[in-house]
């Protein structure tokens, strides 16, 4: 079993002197490999400086914003599968936020800085797990499922509903290689569309897919490449940025 636990004060000069904390502790049963976690704790969040002083691109700040707090706890468990050739951790996590710092429009292209009153709720479910398929296979998964709103109801921009990621490595070239992929899933994004007017719209769903290799020239050096976005997917996650195509890199790593 483990616990950690942790304090600390903040002593400012412009806002309120703050003082917060976190607990975790994790606790295996017996020789079974399952492993139940759990972990809360608070935290701070000072305005940054464009936030409050801001005076460009359109923006005002505000210096009358007051920081951001959270309070937040998690609980999961861990056990082995396929007779301990791989895990899976499924965790539950909770999530509080007071005082949310948003921006606002003031005017036709204008906008400032204000701190929502109410709560800002997140809470959701994170599965993470892996396996060794092979001696030379690995297999990971990642999915996160969040609910994400604001004090009034509505929905948290920026915040997606479903992340999924699907990963393999394959070790290749009798132990002197490897390749690597690895998808990402998104969907149910919302964004603020600022040219309508400051309307909030779900983006598109997108899928990409990652690839990497490696090979081992000598003990000392690595030839290495990658290919981000290999299908060239529109992956866009805010509203008005375009996103990085296909890219390719090539390198060469030395150990001296």
């Amino acid at each position: 079993r483990d616990l950690q636990a942790g304090a600390r004060v903040d002593d400012n000069d412009v806002f309120e002197d703050a003082t917060t904390w976190n607990v975790g502790l994790s606790y295996t049963l017996g020789d079974r490999g399952i492993r139940l976690h759990a972990s809360a704790g608070t935290g701070v969040v000072n305005p940054s400086y464009f936030e409050l002083f801001a005076d460009d691109f359109g923006f005002t700040g505000n210096p009358d914003l007051e920081p951001e707090q959270n309070r937040s706890f998690d609980i999961g468990v861990e056990f082995p599968v396929f007779a301990g050739r791989g895990m899976v951790d499924v965790t539950y996590f909770n999530e509080t936020l007071t005082d949310e710092i948003t921006s606002i429009e003031t005017g036709p292209g204008a906008f400032t800085f204000e701190n929502q009153s109410g709560d800002s709720d997140r809470q959701g479910i994170e599965v993470e797990g892996d396996v060794q398929a092979t001696d030379d296979l690995e297999l990971r998964l990642a999915y996160t499922y969040i609910d994400a709103t604001n004090p009034d109801g509505s929905v948290e921009i920026r915040r997606p509903e479903h992340e999924l990621k699907l990963g393999a490595t394959l070790q290749t070239f009798a132990g002197r290689g490897s390749v690597s992929t690895e998808l990402r899933y998104v969907a149910g994004n919302f964004d603020t569309q600022f040219w309508t007017g400051g309307t909030t719209e779900e983006l598109p769903d997108f899928t990409t897919v990652d690839v990497a290799a490696r090979y081992d020239l000598t003990d000392r050096i690595t030839l290495t490449g990658r290919v981000t976005n290999l299908f060239d997917d529109e992956a866009v996650e805010v509203w008005g940025f375009a996103s990085r195509g296909r890219a390719a890199y090539v390198g060469i790593d030395a150990r001296f």
